[in-house]
């Protein structure tokens, strides 16, 4: 089963220091890996440092895979001065493709066979990561959000200022949609350039991100002459809890595209 190494830190590509959280499986590497990131405010911690969001490594690590959860700055569980540095598809997107180098140079690791795997916000910074380097061979992203522009103007719609944005990043909406080149920071924009088959996947009955940014995104990397499998799972919600019986098709679908396009 998996064996949680020590906190991992390195430094990102404008110097500053951020962590990861690496699980191998048993027997000799080097292994195929995926990278892993997280939705809320990211990370595998909460603020009190505990172990929180673990559930890819549980669930993939049986299958052979290495798994990496990356704590992106703005991720709870380093004290308040890294929580405060939070970003959104700038400088957090920097902070996974370092990861994501630093991970393809272990020795444990199998560089040629990377995947990333990003659920809610975790899979919006997935799929720019995606567009930004081609080191991945396979993409798994859940219920994620990916037409930035349409997708807060639909949270301000109907969330207003109990938002979790407005919340994180203590701005109101107009300080909020002014902070980001927002559109230069959605992922839909730029669909060409993604490298490897990507499976989308998302609850018909989530009402925090509408399935339609998953639809969208789809279409897209179909339009754009890209692998893109697009799951919709009837009774599925938003959140976290990934122990439901529903989630159990979920990993059944992560786990049979990962071993096909990381030949496990």
């Amino acid at each position: 089963m998996a064996q949680i190494l020590r906190e991992l830190n390195f430094l990102s590509f404008d110097g500053f220091e951020i962590y990861g959280h690496l699980s191998l499986p048993q027997g000799n590497g080097p292994f195929p890996a995926v990278v892993v990131l997280t939705g809320g405010l990211g990370g595998a911690k909460d603020e009190l440092g505990r172990y929180v969001k673990l559930a890819e490594h549980r669930r993939l690590v049986p299958q052979g895979l290495a798994v990496f959860t990356v704590d992106h700055r703005g991720s709870p569980g380093h004290g308040p001065a890294f929580a405060a540095r939070q970003d959104l598809g700038g400088a957090d997107l920097s902070d996974v493709l370092a990861a994501t180098r630093f991970l393809s140079a272990r020795e444990e690791i199998d560089s040629d066979r990377l995947a990333i795997l990003g659920s809610s916000r975790g899979a919006y910074l997935a799929a720019l990561a995606l567009e930004q380097a081609p080191y991945y061979r396979a993409a798994v992203l859940m219920m994620g959000f990916y037409d930035l522009e349409r997708f807060l103007r639909y949270e301000r719609a109907h969330r207003g200022a109990d938002s979790p944005f407005v919340k994180h990043f203590g701005r109101s909406w107009e300080e909020l949609l002014g902070l980001f080149p927002v559109r230069d920071r959605s992922p839909i924009r730029f669909a060409d350039r993604v490298s490897c088959p990507v499976l989308l996947i998302h609850g018909q009955r989530d009402r925090i991100v509408p399935p339609e940014q998953s639809r969208l995104f789809h279409q897209a990397l179909q339009q754009a002459g890209h692998t893109s499998r697009l799951m919709l799972i009837p009774e599925l919600e938003h959140g976290y809890s990934q122990d439901t019986p529903l989630w159990e098709e979920v990993w059944r679908l992560t786990g049979e595209f990962l071993a096909e396009t990381l030949g496990l």
